[in-house]
């Protein structure tokens, strides 16, 4: 269990590079979309408000998705052999993170999406 202070976005970055690293699973395309899946969009990790996609909410861009991001880019470039899927799949998803052209990354939570 992982529980961390201020926990929403330091928790999934956590435990999903932590998971990375630790099982070759999660290095498969499969893998790193069932990640995804559980621990940014299941547990409820706040894209509109990170992206600053609301009128009302002044609190900035926060990239923390695209900051995990970059961290397993780092680790591709480090251990390509390692990875099922390369640097376009993840420059894919950073962009379609905060493009607003498909809706998984659109609201904060299951309910809403």
């Amino acid at each position: 269990v992982v529980a961390l202070e201020e926990g929403w976005d330091l928790t999934a970055q956590v435990s999903s590079v932590s998971q990375l690293l630790l099982d070759p699973y999660y290095r498969t395309l499969e893998g790193f979309n069932v990640l995804i899946e559980r621990e940014w969009l299941s547990m409820g990790h706040r894209f509109t408000r990170r992206n600053n996609h609301t009128i009302d909410d002044q609190t900035g861009f926060a990239p923390v998705f695209i900051q995990f991001l970059d961290v397993v880019h780092q680790c591709l470039n480090q251990f390509s052999n390692a990875f099922e899927f390369n640097e376009f799949y993840l420059e894919f998803l950073a962009y379609h993170s905060v493009s607003n052209r498909f809706k998984t990354f659109l609201l904060d939570n299951e309910y809403e999406r």
